[in-house]
């Protein structure tokens, strides 16, 4: 399965658009990112159904560790649809984008970023359209995993 989507060309960084409910939610594509995170805060993952796994998570990002709260969200990129997604849920207002889409939701896959003509191509390798991810612990720790 190839999707395609147009980078938001608002965003210096290659960003997508996310559309729930008929709002946009611009989604940052960080290849160095290890996990998925929602920076809108607990309130706005209630829009995406999201689901509280764990709280109080400490993860790698932003330059840092940081503390944030475990969620499983639902979240459809055109064709493509993530069932459960693992994100991680903090609050930062300074952020521009509401999610950052981690590599590993890419994993096995080939994707490309095409900033000259301002497209991002995800091409599965399969005719799957459902995406599952999984978390394994890493002795204190954890990663995410792509998988259907």
């Amino acid at each position: 399965m190839i999707a395609k989507f147009e980078l938001n060309r608002k965003f210096k960084r290659p960003a997508i658009n996310v559309i729930n409910g008929g709002k946009i939610y611009p989604a940052l594509i960080d290849t160095g990112a290890a996990v998925p995170v929602f920076t809108l805060g607990r309130k706005q993952i209630s829009v995406f159904h999201g689901k509280l796994c764990k709280e109080n998570i400490r993860f790698g990002s932003f330059g840092g560790v940081c503390n944030g709260d475990l969620y499983r969200v639902n979240v459809e990129l055109g064709v493509l649809r993530y069932i459960a997604l693992p994100v991680i849920c903090v609050h930062n207002a300074e952020m521009p984008f509401a999610f950052i889409f981690s590599a590993t939701m890419f994993t096995g896959f080939l994707y490309t970023i095409d900033d000259a003509n301002h497209i991002f191509t995800v091409d599965t390798k399969t005719d799957d359209i459902e995406l599952h991810l999984r978390i394994r612990d890493n002795e204190g720790g954890f990663t995410i995993l792509a998988g259907n």
